[in-house]
């Protein structure tokens, strides 16, 4: 039940990938990816549904949803929604349950900066730092239950 338009961004072999997507408004198909997806809304609000839990995300959070968890996400408004699909390798010490985390600053720029980069950016290279702090900043994010 994979989403019909990650391709690449669940493919790479790179640890991290980010991708933008603008919503009017609207909701997503219950689906799940084969990556752990950190989704974070650069401005509007979310509601991302699992079976574990309803999480209502404002821009100053994000929801940490597991490697192949069926979610859906439903946008209340106008939504730029912003992803992080880390490998389930590259993130071992991060939660295995769906949770609400704080989005600090310098993570929200990562995400920013990762987004600028080309999808199959050098891994060696600028991008790669940027993704391998990602990472990093990801480690100690603050959970909060479900709504």
């Amino acid at each position: 039940m994979a989403c019909c338009h990650d391709g690449e961004y669940q493919t790479l072999p790179h640890p991290v990938t980010a991708k933008a997507r603008n919503y009017t408004g609207g909701e997503t198909p219950i689906h799940s990816h084969p990556r752990a997806q950190l989704i974070y809304a650069g401005s509007g609000v979310m509601r991302v549904e699992t079976e574990a839990g309803n999480w209502v995300v404002p821009p100053v959070r994000g929801v940490w949803i597991p490697a192949n968890t069926p979610h859906r996400v439903i946008m209340l408004g106008p939504v730029e929604m912003r992803t992080l699909y880390i490998r389930t390798d590259a993130a071992p010490g991060l939660p295995d349950n769906c949770c609400l985390l704080e989005v600090s600053p310098l993570l929200r720029a990562l995400i920013l900066a990762l987004i600028d980069e080309p999808l199959n950016y050098d891994q060696q290279g600028r991008a790669g730092q940027i993704a391998a702090l990602a990472l990093t900043e990801c480690q100690p994010l603050r959970h909060r239950h479900p709504a």
